[in-house]
């Protein structure tokens, strides 16, 4: 399975590179404030439901192109996360892949085309990456609050949520190394995993957008859960991911605002 998905998140992210020199020439839509879509978006995710044809008894759920919703086996595709990253050709953005088997994630890859890095896991089987064909263990790296990095992402699905937002956000800056806004839930997500965040706060999510990320973070030793320290995060959308030196701490300060 995870060769397949890995397949199948290779080719998308192979297409979106060869894509970016069209991007003056394809038509930018809306789906919602800040929500930006392209006819790249819709065809990377083509793409990967073509090769997830291999399993055609198994549904796909695709950010752009919708699919089964409701099924406990299914595949979960962003075929393009960051979009507006990718459209201001800001080299961060991913291909993001999972499948769910009786109601939970178990397997899931997130490909990095920029850096050609390819980040997979299996629930218990550990959690990996791929980069100049060498495979490294992932490990979230345990670092105390005031020498961590932390990303955050704004809730443009939740505009009221702002200010609370901006409080956290003022808080972790003088807490921490730094906070960074990266536009990626996904790549994100992959980073806390690989010991290069600490810790990723995310509002209103959708389930593409964390799908893949919350077993290659579980398997990397990382901790994912809601805002509210529960399992409800494919629900509310809601994510803290982080290691266990600062998880405990982020929680606190996540449930005061």
């Amino acid at each position: 399975m995870l060769k397949l998905l890995s397949k199948a998140a290779y080719e998308a992210g192979k297409y979106l590179l060869e894509s970016k020199n069209q991007l003056d020439s394809v038509k930018i839509e809306e789906k919602g404030k800040n929500d930006l879509v392209s006819s790249i978006d819709r065809n990377s995710e083509k793409i990967v439901k073509r090769i997830l044809g291999g399993k055609p008894d198994i549904p796909v759920l695709g950010e752009e192109l919708g699919g089964d919703m409701n099924s406990d086996e299914k595949f979960i595709i962003d075929p393009l996360d960051g979009t507006t990253n990718y459209i201001h050709r800001i080299p961060y953005y991913a291909v993001s892949i999972g499948y769910e088997k009786g109601g939970e994630i178990v397997a899931g890859v997130i490909y990095d085309p920029e850096r050609d890095i390819m980040y997979y896991a299996e629930k218990g089987g550990g959690a990996y990456s791929i980069h100049n064909g060498e495979e490294k263990k992932l490990k979230t790296d345990p670092k105390p609050m005031e020498k961590s990095v932390i990303s955050m992402g704004f809730p443009f699905r939740a505009n009221r949520e702002i200010d609370k937002f901006l409080g956290l956000f003022g808080t972790f800056i003088f807490e921490t190394h730094g906070v960074r806004r990266m536009g990626s839930a996904a790549l994100n997500i992959a980073n806390v995993a690989d010991g290069v965040f600490d810790a990723n706060i995310e509002f209103k999510l959708a389930p593409w957008d964390i799908a893949a990320g919350i077993v290659i973070a579980k398997e990397s030793g990382a901790i994912f859960t809601d805002h509210r320290g529960g399992n409800d995060y494919m629900k509310t959308g809601n994510i803290i991911v982080a290691s266990k030196s600062i998880y405990k701490t982020i929680l606190r300060k996540v449930r005061d605002v």
